[in-house]
C-alpha cells in the first residue's frame, strides 16, 4: 500500500520547480575530512531492471549507454514493478581513512541492497559484509535492508536507512544500490561522516520525540475533555491528532523504531490506515466544529464527502497495493480540499472559527510544501525546512485548539443569551398566566391544588389556592360530581391527556356551569402531577342547547321536527335490522285542515295545530314512554312506536285517530272538527333505509285518504311497494334514455349581490354569477322538473352519470363562448353524495378542467348540508383537493339541522345557502328571522358569505337586506333561463 501518499501529491505540485536546476555533469563524488555531508543525486546514474533478477556482476558489466542520469537530480521513480539500480562513485580526497554513512532519507522502501565495489578489484570486505573472491568484482561492503525486515536487523539504529562503509586515504569506490518496493520509489540519498550523522540522529530523535509527545498530550487532553463534557467535537479532534501522529511517525519511520519494531506486516499498512481514518475524522470534525446550515447545500456537500471518505477508507483495505495507494492519495487531496473550501465558505457565517480553521490548514499545507521543496533541492536542507511538515502540523494543531476555544466561548455566549431569553420568556409567561381569561391549574396526583391563576380561582369560587381543601367534591364553590370526577381521572389515566373535554360543575345551591378542560399527566422525579386549563363555556352551552332545541323542534307545536324524527327512526331501524327490537311508524295527515285554514285564516290554522298537538301529546304520553311524536311539516305528523309489533301498532293508530276525531276547535263562536288519515308501516329487518320506510308510510297515508279519509291503512308490501318500485323504475328508464339521447338541458338562475339590491329594478350584476340547473324533456316532449326524476336518480345511483353530463355540457358551452367566460365571476354547480364518494369522479373533474381549459376559480360546487355532514371525511378531502386548484364551494340547504353549527368550522366553504324553509316565512315568523340572522352572523364570523334561496317577493328581499345577507336567489330576483340566452337575458331582473 502507499508508503507516503502526501509526497506523491506535493512532488507533482512542485515538479516545475525542479526544472530550475541547471544540469550538472556526472562525476565522481568527492569527500574529505572537512566535509560533513554531501548530496549525491546529481552524480548518480540509474538502470531499470524490468526482470528484477539481474546480479551485481551483470549490472556492473552493463555498457555505459545503459545507464541514465537522474532526471532533474530528483531520484523519484513513482510506482514501478521493476528493480531500480543506482550507481555513483565516491573518492576520498584526504590522506586519512573516512568512516562514512550512506543515508537514504525515506523510510518506506521494501528491499534495499547496498554494494561498495573497488574499481581495481583488490579491495577487502568491510565488517559484517559479504566478500566476493572474484577479482573483477571485489565487493567491499554489502548490506540488505528494508521495512519488510525486522527493525533490529539494520546496521545503524535510525528510522530511515543508514548504511555504513569506509574509504581509505585517496581511495575510490563504486556504489551500487538495488531497490525494489511496492510503493512510491524515491531515493533521497546523501553521504555523511559517521560522527556528523550520529549527532544528526541524536538531534532528530530528540526533536521528533518532542513533536510526537506534544501531539499525544494534546490528543489525550481532548479525549478526556470529550469524556467529561460529552462533546463529540473533542473526540473527533483527538482521533484526528492520533491519526496525524500515526501518519507522520509511520512515514518518517519513527513508529517502526519505537512502537512496532517487529510488526513488519502492520508497518506496511500503518501509514494508509492512519491516513484513511484521518481524512474521515477530518471531514466529520469540520462538520462538528463549523456551524453549517442544517439544510443548506454546504451541509449536504460535506455529508456526501464524508460518506465518500468512509467508502474509500473501507475500500483501501481490499484493493491491491498500488491501487490502494493511489486511491488514498486522491482522497487525501479531495477531502483536504473540501475541508478548505468549506472553511472559506463559512467565513461569512462564522468568521472567527472559520478564519482560525483556514490558518490551521494553511500552516499544515505550508509545512508539507516546505518539506517537499527541500526534498527536491529547491530549498536548502536546514532543521526548519527538513521538519517543515512537522512544524506545520504542530502549528495547525495549536490554531485549531484556539478554534475550539472560540467555539467554547461562542457556546457560552449562546447559553448566556438563551438564559436571558428564558428569563424574559418566564416573565412574559408569568404575565400571561396572571392575566389569562382561561383558568390554569396544576394538581398533585393526590388531587391537591398546587397552582392556580386568578381566572381559575374565580371560576371555581375560591379566593386563594390555600382555601382549597383537597376535595373537589366538598369545597365551597362550583365542584364536580363524583361520576364526572371519576370519568375525568380515568380519561387522564388511560390517555395521559384530555383535550377540550366538557363537564358540568355545580355548587351547594344547585347552580351549575359548564367547563371545558384540557389537561395532561406530567411525570416528575418527585411524583406525578396534572396540569391543564379550564374554561367557563356556560354561555356557549346555553346558546348551543337553544340552537339544538330549535334545530330539532317545530317552533309552532314544540314537537320534534322531521330531522329529529328521521334520526330516531334510523336508530330504531338499525336495531330492527339486527333483530334487537320491533317497531312501527304512524304517518298522520289531517283531513279537512285546509278548509279551516281557508275559512278562518292562517292564525286559526296555527292555533288549531297547537291545541291539537297538546291533545296528541297527552294521548302519546298515556300510551307509554316508548313512543316518539313529531311534526313532519304542515298538517303532517309522525309517531314512532318502539317495542311495538303490527297488531299493537294498529291499536295505537286507532286510538290516535279517535283522539283527533273527538277533537273540537272553537273559533269565533264556531266549532270545527278534523279527521286524520293514518298510514301504518311495521319496521322489518329487510327495510334498508329511513327514506324507504317514510315513503311507504306516506303511501299508506295517501291510500287512507283515497279510501275515504279518517281511517288507518297498513302498508302492504305485495301491492303498494310493487307499484312504487314500478314507478321508480319508469323514472330510471327515462333518465337512462335521456342520458343516451341527450334529452337533458341546462338553465341558469342569477345570484344577486346585496349592494346591488336596494330595490327590485337595480338587481344587476357587473359580472355573471349564477347557478346551473338541470331540466329533462321526456320522449313525449313534456318538461320534467328535477323534483320528479332526481329522487329516483339518487336512489338508483344514477347521480354520478348526471353530474358528469352537467360538467361536460356546461364546460363545453363555456369553451365555445370565451367572451362569456371572460365576464364570468362564478357559476355554481350542484354535486351529489354519490359523486363525492366516487373515487373516479375527482379525476374526471380534473381532466375536464384541463380538457376544456376552464379556470377553476370561476366554478363553485354546491354540496347539500346533509351530505356534507354524513360523509364528512369524504367531503373534507374533496373540498381540500379542489380548493387547492382554485374552486369555490357552497353548502346548500343550510340551517335545517344543529349539526350545521357543530361541523361548519370543519368545512372550508365560501358560501352558505340558507334553506328556503326559513326564507319563505321570514316576514311573519320571528323564529325564522332569528335563525336566518344567527346563520348569517355565524357565517360572517367564520368568513363565509351567505346566499338566501327562495326570495319570492319584495318584502322578503327587504328583510334579508336588513339582516345583511350577502346574496339573493329566487324567482323574484331572477327566473331560470336557458343556457343559450344572451347576456342581456342573463342580467335581466324581470320576475
Amino acid at each position: 500500500m502507499l508508503k507516503r501518499p502526501f509526497n506523491l501529491f506535493f512532488l507533482l505540485v512542485f515538479c516545475l520547480a525542479a526544472h530550475a536546476f541547471a544540469e550538472v555533469p556526472l562525476s565522481s563524488v568527492s569527500i574529505s575530512k572537512q566535509t560533513e555531508q554531501v548530496n549525491v543525486a546529481s552524480a548518480m546514474l540509474f538502470y531499470e531492471d524490468t526482470t528484477s533478477n539481474q546480479s551485481i556482476d551483470e549490472i556492473r558489466a552493463l555498457a555505459g549507454n545503459k545507464w541514465t542520469a537522474i532526471p532533474d537530480s530528483n531520484p523519484n521513480f513513482g510506482f514501478t514493478d521493476s528493480t531500480i539500480w543506482l550507481y555513483f562513485s565516491v573518492t576520498n580526497e584526504g590522506d586519512q581513512p573516512l568512516p562514512l554513512v550512506a543515508h537514504i532519507d525515506y523510510a518506506l522502501l521494501d528491499n534495499v541492497e547496498f554494494f561498495s565495489v573497488s574499481p581495481t578489484g583488490n579491495g577487502t570486505s568491510s565488517k559484517g559484509a559479504d566478500t566476493s573472491t572474484d577479482d573483477e568484482t571485489a565487493i567491499h561492503d554489502y548490506y540488505t535492508v528494508g521495512d519488510k525486515k525486522p527493525y533490529n536487523s539494520r546496521p545503524i539504529d535510525f528510522p530511515t536507512f543508514a548504511i555504513p562503509f569506509s574509504l581509505n586515504a585517496y581511495e575510490q569506490k563504486e556504489i551500487f544500490i538495488s531497490i525494489k518496493t511496492q510503493g512510491a520509489l524515491q531515493v533521497p540519498i546523501s553521504l555523511w561522516q559517521q560522527a556528523a550523522f550520529q549527532q544528526k540522529a541524536q538531534d532528530t530523535s530528540f526533536l521528533y520525540g518532542f513533536f510526537l509527545g506534544a501531539l499525544l498530550i494534546m490528543s489525550a487532553y481532548y479525549l478526556c475533555l470529550s469524556i467529561i463534557v460529552r462533546q463529540k467535537t473533542y473526540l473527533l479532534y483527538s482521533v484526528y491528532i492520533i491519526c496525524m501522529v500515526g501518519v507522520h511517525s509511520s512515514l518518517d519511520g519513527y513508529a517502526y523504531k519505537w512502537l512496532w519494531p517487529y510488526a513488519t506486516s502492520w508497518n506496511q499498512i500503518s501509514a494508509i490506515t492512519f491516513i484513511s481514518i484521518g481524512i474521515v475524522s477530518a471531514i466529520y470534525f469540520t462538520r462538528a466544529l463549523l456551524p453549517l446550515p442544517s439544510n443548506g447545500p454546504l451541509n449536504n456537500f460535506t455529508r456526501i464527502v464524508g460518506l465518500i471518505a468512509i467508502a474509500s477508507a473501507t475500500l483501501t483495505f481490499f484493493l491491491p497495493y498500488q491501487f490502494a495507494a493511489q486511491l488514498n492519495a486522491l482522497m487525501t487531496v479531495v477531502v483536504m480540499s473540501s475541508v478548505f473550501v468549506t472553511c472559506l465558505a463559512m467565513l461569512k457565517r462564522s468568521p472567527r472559527i472559520a478564519q482560525l480553521f483556514c490558518w490551521s490548514w494553511g500552516a499544515y499545507f505550508a509545512g508539507i510544501i516546505v518539506k517537499s521543496l527541500t526534498k527536491v533541492g529547491v530549498l536548502p536542507s536546514t532543521l526548519a525546512t527538513e521538519y517543515g511538515g512537522n512544524i506545520g502540523a504542530m502549528i495547525g494543531v495549536v490554531i485549531i485548539a484556539l478554534a475550539l476555544a472560540e467555539q467554547i466561548n461562542t457556546e457560552r455566549r449562546k447559553r448566556e443569551a438563551a438564559k436571558q431569553e428564558a428569563i424574559n420568556n418566564l416573565k412574559r409567561f408569568e404575565a400571561l398566566y396572571e392575566n389569562a381569561l382561561e383558568g390554569i391549574f396544576s394538581l398533585s396526583d393526590e388531587g391537591q391544588l398546587l397552582e392556580a391563576n386568578p381566572a381559575l380561582l374565580k371560576i371555581i369560587g375560591l379566593e386563594s389556592v390555600e382555601q382549597f381543601n383537597g376535595n373537589w367534591l366538598m369545597f365551597e364553590g362550583y365542584r364536580f360530581s363524583q361520576p364526572v370526577l371519576r370519568c375525568l381521572l380515568q380519561a387522564l389515566a388511560s390517555n395521559k391527556y384530555i383535550r377540550d373535554q366538557e363537564y358540568q360543575m355545580t355548587n351547594s345551591a344547585g347552580e351549575s356551569i359548564w367547563v371545558s378542560i384540557s389537561a395532561r399527566a406530567v411525570h416528575e422525579q418527585n411524583g406525578k402531577r396534572i396540569e391543564g386549563t379550564l374554561i367557563d363555556i356556560s354561555e356557549r352551552k346555553a346558546i348551543e342547547q337553544k340552537l339544538q332545541h330549535m334545530a330539532e323542534h317545530d317552533p309552532l307545536t314544540g314537537f320534534f321536527n322531521r330531522r329529529a324524527f328521521e334520526q330516531r327512526t334510523s336508530e330504531l331501524l338499525s336495531k330492527v335490522q339486527s333483530n334487537e327490537e320491533t317497531g312501527c311508524i304512524l304517518y298522520l295527515d289531517l283531513d279537512q285542515f285546509k278548509i279551516v285554514n281557508d275559512l278562518c285564516g292562517h292564525s286559526a290554522g296555527d292555533l288549531l295545530l297547537q291545541n291539537l298537538s297538546k291533545r296528541l301529546q297527552e294521548e302519546v304520553d298515556n300510551l307509554g314512554e316508548h313512543f316518539f311524536l313529531a311534526r313532519l311539516g304542515g298538517d303532517e305528523f309522525g309517531i314512532l312506536l318502539s317495542k311495538t309489533q303490527l297488531s299493537n301498532g294498529l291499536n295505537v293508530a286507532e286510538r290516535v285517530r279517535e283522539t283527533v276525531e273527538q277533537f273540537l276547535f272553537l273559533w269565533e263562536g264556531k266549532r270545527y272538527s278534523v279527521g286524520v288519515s293514518v298510514g301504518l308501516v311495521e319496521l322489518l329487518p329487510y327495510h334498508h333505509s329511513v327514506e324507504q320506510v317514510l315513503v311507504m308510510a306516506d303511501t299508506a297515508c295517501y291510500m287512507a285518504k283515497d279510501l275515504g279519509r279518517n281511517r288507518v291503512h297498513v302498508f302492504i308490501e305485495s301491492d303498494q311497494d310493487m307499484q312504487f318500485r314500478q314507478l321508480e323504475m319508469q323514472w330510471v328508464n327515462t333518465i337512462k334514455e335521456a342520458l343516451e339521447k341527450d334529452r337533458f338541458f341546462l338553465v341558469k338562475q342569477n345570484i344577486a349581490a346585496r349592494n346591488n339590491t336596494h330595490n327590485k329594478t337595480e338587481v344587476v350584476e357587473e359580472k355573471y354569477h349564477y347557478e346551473i340547473l338541470i331540466r329533462l324533456m321526456n320522449g313525449n316532449g313534456n318538461l320534467c322538473s328535477p323534483g320528479q326524476f332526481l329522487p329516483a336518480a339518487e336512489r338508483y345511483n344514477l347521480m354520478p352519470n348526471i353530474d358528469r353530463w352537467v360538467i361536460n355540457a356546461y364546460f363545453a358551452w363555456l369553451q365555445a363562448h370565451p367572451e362569456h367566460m371572460e365576464n364570468l365571476d362564478c357559476a355554481s354547480i350542484n354535486l351529489s353524495t354519490d359523486s363525492i364518494g366516487d373515487v373516479f369522479f375527482a379525476q374526471f373533474l380534473i381532466d375536464a378542467f384541463s380538457k376544456y381549459q376552464i379556470p377553476a376559480e370561476k366554478i363553485c360546487f354546491e354540496i347539500t348540508e346533509g351530505m356534507a355532514i354524513v360523509h364528512l371525511d369524504n367531503t373534507q378531502a374533496f373540498i381540500k383537493r379542489f380548493r387547492d386548484l382554485g374552486c369555490r364551494f357552497a353548502l346548500d340547504d343550510f340551517g335545517t339541522g344543529f349539526s350545521s353549527y357543530a361541523y361548519l368550522k370543519d368545512l372550508n366553504v365560501d358560501y352558505l345557502k340558507i334553506d328556503g324553509v326559513f326564507v319563505n316565512n321570514i316576514c311573519n315568523d320571528n323564529v325564522s328571522a332569528a335563525m336566518v340572522k344567527s346563520i348569517h352572523e355565524v357565517a360572517k364570523a367564520i368568513g363565509i358569505e351567505t346566499i338566501a334561496e327562495f326570495v319570492e317577493d319584495q318584502s322578503t328581499l327587504d328583510k334579508l337586506t336588513h339582516i345583511g345577507i350577502d346574496h339573493f336567489q329566487g324567482y323574484y330576483v331572477h327566473k331560470p333561463v336557458s343556457l343559450e340566452s344572451n347576456a342581456e337575458n342573463l342580467k335581466s331582473n324581470s320576475p
